[in-house]
């Protein structure tokens, strides 16, 4: 169980950082989403994109460290 709760608090710090170097390419990526649905961007459905992200985050922890390791956290566009 203490594993479990590590590794949980690690892939949200990880989270963290990722957004915050990320920050622009998410916000481009969310007009997108946004644009093809039809819908006026918001800040509540921006929230809740970002939301969906620490969601995903033990899922997503493993790719995001080696994204760390080999690109400084930075996503390709």
């Amino acid at each position: 169980m203490n594993y479990l709760i590590g590794y949980l608090i690690i892939s949200l710090i990880l989270m963290v950082f990722f957004i915050e170097v990320n920050k622009e390419i998410l916000y481009k990526q969310y007009l997108q989403i946004d644009k093809e649905n039809g819908r006026e961007p918001s800040s509540g459905w921006f929230t809740f994109y970002i939301l969906t992200h620490f969601i995903k985050a033990p899922f997503l922890c493993p790719m995001i460290f080696l994204l760390i390791l080999g690109n400084g956290g930075k996503m390709i566009e």
